[in-house]
């Protein structure tokens, strides 16, 4: 398959409940940046975990040089970096859809993302599962990144890119952008949260500073499991 995409809502009637929108297909797109298992996350008109966008045009962003550009690499996306590996460019860097499920209680897309690393990264498998679940009031999101390394411990890290600010707490993050705020649930007992501060990121729009919060294994591990769980947050 040429692109992946799940665009799910928890209701469709109202512009303002929480959307998620999930990318698979191959890092040789229209216009790519290397971003396979990507993902947003919006709510009241704002997309809390963002998609950075485009970067500002000039000669080096459509010339070899390309993913030197931040907004281009898979770390500036909502995506995995497997032993500090980021996603190369072409057509074979690329996620299998594994599942795809949509009815009343929940929209889910299971993409395998061993692919689009290059062989440093040792994976044996990255399965990343994100769902949005309608089993409550608001909705929920749920993003699982199971991976096994191939010839032993390895660290994996989970990313989410936002311009909002982030609150890290003992077993929660609080992300609060101008429209909405999200409360992102981890395990502490095996995953560790912490967020790192791009500066002046070259956007279309201008330079603007960008979050990463950032999910790590709390120690190496050679299969292991990042969970979080993503909920409308209202202070």
């Amino acid at each position: 398959e040429e692109m992946t995409w799940m665009i799910a809502r928890r209701d469709p009637k109202n512009p303002d409940a929480l959307v998620l929108a999930a990318k698979g297909g191959h890092n040789q797109e229209m216009h790519n940046q290397n971003d396979v298992g990507n993902f947003i996350v919006h709510l009241n008109g704002e997309s809390v975990i963002a998609d950075l966008g485009r970067g500002r045009y000039t000669k080096a962003y459509f010339s070899e040089s390309r993913y030197e550009h931040f907004v281009c690499q898979s770390l500036g996306h909502s995506a995995p970096i497997p032993n500090g590996q980021q996603q190369g460019a072409g057509e074979e860097f690329r996620a299998e859809l594994l599942a795809h499920q949509a009815d009343d209680t929940i929209d889910m897309m299971s993409i395998e993302l061993k692919n689009a690393y290059p062989a440093e990264a040792d994976l044996q498998s990255l399965k990343r599962t994100v769902s949005l679940h309608r089993d409550t009031t608001d909705g929920w999101v749920e993003l699982v990144d199971d991976v096994t390394f191939a010839d032993g411990a390895g660290q994996l890290e989970s990313v989410l890119t936002t311009f909002g600010d982030v609150e890290i707490h003992a077993e929660e993050i609080i992300i609060t952008g101008e429209q909405a705020a999200l409360k992102i649930a981890f395990d502490s007992n095996s995953v560790t949260a912490r967020v790192e501060k791009k500066e002046k990121v070259d956007l279309a729009e201008g330079e603007t500073d960008v979050n990463l919060v950032i999910f790590s294994f709390a120690q190496a591990t050679q299969t292991g499991q990042i969970r979080l769980a993503i909920y409308p947050y209202s202070q």
